[in-house]
């Protein structure tokens, strides 16, 4: 558009995808940008470097990965400077790199490297004279962490950390004990699964490969682990997710069930032997049954997210069986809610949840009756709050100085493993770069 507002046109559609934030080219007749399009695989959000020539509508594509970071700077001159996360095993950090370009936005040399330091680099901006250039870079570190549930359900003791290494953990399930908690971390490398009892300060490995490997719950028998293999961003297309199962007293692991983009997957306990995982595909997640012997079962096509632009991808199974929880909207689409699905009939109703710009998880609590979410603020913010099924509200712990993520209910509804992260952001200089 005009410097006015008037003479507005559409420039690109971004059809299944989104885009990032645009950089004017130094001749002013190219935008380079980030764009990121829903894939059928895992990771489930692919991004590529894209310049467009805005006199002919023309894109070149430069370069295709999940790595890219969500900004892009082009430099007086011309080099294209972006974010690109590192490999195995520093998987949680990114650096920033620069790619030469000529007049009309076509690779004529290799890629640089400009910067090498831990945490993600991102948000570039340069001068106008192309001599200083600033980022944004930020450490995080995941670590599981404990509390007690106390005063019949009324709150929660202060979190205890876990797990004290200084890399990423993320817990899952707990044994049926309720004494350990079961979490997956990268220490190894590649994100391996792992134990740790209550009072212990390290774990016991239960699963390592060269794979990464995630969502590690418990079969309804609670005697074998179920988690997600997920291939690399290069191999995603040739070898899709699997869905695997491993003795939790030890042994080989044997696959379950193979799909292209396995988002989550979930068992209820017994008596109840449903079991659930879903495939997400762009514009929607899909949810399917399995059996942990014997693979497939069927589609629930009516518990389908179809809204994954507004990242409702939420979900979690009631351990009775009876309900999948999903985060949603309220009725007037002004406030986050919890939406109920009921699998024995497939009807739906909503708990709104206002008061929050937003819910980052689910999880039920051990007797199917209440759920743990935790809503964040527009501040920042995060809440760990107790949803009742019958429709009361609780929040029970508030958190405004770590990322705070979902929090996992042990069997005997005494004790809750949640992960939290703590971490620095700075603003750094190049200068001469």
């Amino acid at each position: 558009m005009q410097a006015n507002g008037e003479g507005a046109r559409k420039l690109i559609e971004g059809g299944d995808g989104f885009f990032g934030t645009p950089a004017w080219g130094p001749d002013g007749r190219h935008l380079a940008y980030i764009k990121y399009r829903y894939n059928s695989g895992m990771p489930w959000i692919r991004s590529r470097l894209e310049i467009l020539d805005i006199s002919s509508g023309q894109t070149n594509d430069l370069l295709e990965t999940s790595e890219l970071g969500s900004t892009v700077a082009w430099a007086p001159d011309g080099r294209l400077i972006y974010s690109l996360g590192e490999p195995s095993p520093n998987q949680n950090d990114s650096n920033l790199w620069a790619l030469p370009l000529d007049s009309a936005g076509h690779v004529k040399g290799p890629a640089t490297r400009l910067t090498h330091g831990p945490g993600l680099a991102d948000l570039v901006s340069v001068t106008l004279d192309g001599k200083r250039l600033a980022f944004f870079r930020r450490t995080i570190e995941p670590d599981v962490y404990v509390t007690d549930i106390e005063a019949n359900g009324s709150k929660v003791s202060p979190p205890r950390r876990l797990t004290l290494d200084e890399r990423a953990d993320f817990p899952y399930a707990w044994t049926p004990d309720s004494k350990s908690i079961i979490f997956v971390s990268d220490r190894n490398g590649a994100y391996d699964i792992f134990k740790q009892r209550l009072e212990d300060s390290e774990p016991e490995l239960l699963v390592r490969s060269q794979e990464n490997k995630s969502v590690a719950r418990l079969s309804p028998d609670e005697k074998s682990i179920l988690y997600i293999v997920t291939p690399t961003p290069e191999t995603s297309t040739s070898n899709p997710s699997r869905l695997m199962r491993a003795p939790l007293a030890g042994g080989p692991p044997q696959m379950v069930v193979t799909a292209a983009g396995i988002g989550n997957q979930q068992c209820a306990r017994l008596p109840a032997t449903i079991c659930i995982f879903t495939v997400i595909e762009p514009g929607i997640e899909r949810f399917f049954t399995f059996d942990p012997d014997k693979g497939m079962g069927h589609e629930v096509s009516k518990a389908a997210i179809k809204s994954l632009n507004k990242f409702e991808f939420n979900w979690s199974l009631s351990p009775d069986g009876q309900m999948l929880a999903r985060t949603g909207k309220s009725e007037d689409q002004k406030e986050p809610a919890i939406r109920l699905f009921l699998l024995q009939d497939e009807t739906e109703r909503t708990i709104a949840v206002p008061g929050w710009a937003g819910i980052s998880s689910l999880d039920w609590a051990a007797d199917s009756k209440s759920i743990w979410m935790t809503g964040y603020a527009s501040s920042g913010t995060k809440t760990l709050v107790n949803v009742r099924v019958a429709g009361r509200i609780r929040p029970m712990l508030e958190e405004k100085t770590m990322t705070m993520g979902w929090a996992i209910p042990s069997p005997d509804g005494k004790h809750l493993a949640l992960w939290k992260a703590s971490g620095s952001s700075n603003v750094w200089m190049l200068e001469n770069f």
